[in-house]
């Protein structure tokens, strides 16, 4: 069975270091728990009538009568917590991800375990407990489309609790559609332009200091298992961070290692292992650490060249950005790594 790159199945890392921590908790994060209490009121809408007491949401997974007051949401996916915390709304219902383990970077957990704080989990990802649900008593249900299909029965079943949204999952720029199409329908658009204008500036900066190394540079996001491995290139959600600072990945130059025509990765057999011989960098992710070992016995990975020139580095521990936030420690990590790798450049 072809192993999945979506929700990390068990904890990646350590959590990050307290400086991190303190940073993201005295920036955006706190700011997000300091409004997360107060209730988000909706003044505008696409209802011609003002005085209704809903207004109608549309997008390509369906069109949703919603109320302007939304106080209470349950997230059921992996993907949209974050995106409602950056905002200041703490979800009332989430994966049991967001409460407990290691998968996601520490601050979300710590907001909604925190003092005061209200969410309770609905059970796994991919396992959502209706009656958990239905219990939270949710202004609003969101999901990502993938897990929500038009003929789910889970779909319906939570139509019935209360007004559900689907959002893109994990296409290219499914995060940042999601905190916009979450700003819109909480009516925190004001909160995202800031978000937005902080990412963009930290963004800029990072891809000024390693700007030539970036334009010089072709990388391969690896991933190792036990019988074939993959690479997460220029279309998919793990990478697309370091695409935003101008990485080349080598699945532009290499077809057999692009998504598939449905947005999957491309699987393959170590006897192909040779298709990196083209990539200068080699970043192998994380929780893949005993395939990644095993490769030291494999005379093909001996001859890449990034392997001769020491040129392989972990990757960083949270690549599947959700939000604004979590893109900010995406990018202090990517400053990390970058430095480390020019360093090793400077060395030779």
């Amino acid at each position: 069975m072809t192993p999945a790159l979506l929700a990390p199945p068990r904890p990646l890392v350590a959590p990050p270091e307290d400086a991190t921590r303190r940073e993201f908790i005295t920036g955006v994060g706190a700011a997000a728990l300091a409004a997360a209490f107060l209730a988000a009121c909706r003044d505008g809408g696409d209802d011609s009538d003002s005085g209704s007491g809903t207004w109608r949401y549309e997008n390509e997974f369906g069109s949703t009568e919603l109320p302007r007051t939304i106080e209470r949401v349950v997230s059921i996916d992996y993907f949209t917590p974050p995106a409602l915390i950056d905002l200041g709304l703490l979800p009332v219902g989430v994966v049991n991800d967001y409460l407990s383990g290691e998968a996601i970077p520490s601050e979300y957990r710590e907001a909604l375990i925190g003092s005061g704080a209200r969410a309770v989990s609905i059970s796994a990802y991919w396992d959502t407990d209706i009656e958990a649900v239905a219990a939270a008593e949710p202004d609003l249900i969101i999901a990502t489309n993938d897990q929500v299909p038009a003929d789910s029965p889970v779909r319906e079943q939570l139509e019935q609790i209360a007004p559900l949204v689907a959002l893109p999952a994990h296409s290219p720029g499914s995060w940042l559609t999601r905190s916009t199409e979450i700003a819109k329908i909480l009516g925190r658009e004001d909160e995202l332009a800031r978000l937005r204008s902080e990412y963009e500036e930290a963004r800029d900066e990072i891809r000024e200091r390693h700007v030539a190394l970036l334009d010089q540079l072709t990388f391969a996001v690896f991933s190792p298992f036990a019988d074939q491995w993959t690479v997460s290139g220029k279309g998919s959600y793990s990478s697309e961070v370091l695409l935003d600072l101008g990485a080349h990945f080598i699945d532009e130059d290499v077809p057999e290692l692009a998504l598939d025509e449905t947005g999957g990765n491309a699987w393959l057999p170590y006897e192909q292992l040779r298709l990196l011989n083209g990539a200068d960098v080699i970043l192998h992710t994380p929780n893949t650490e005993a395939a990644f070992a095993a490769l030291q016995d494999n005379p093909v990975w001996a001859t890449l060249p990034a392997v001769q020139q020491g040129m392989v580095f972990p990757y960083i521990k949270f690549s599947a950005t959700s939000s604004y936030s979590w893109a900010m420690q995406n990018l202090r990590d990517l400053d990390a790594l970058l430095a480390e790798v020019q360093a090793h450049l400077d060395a030779e």
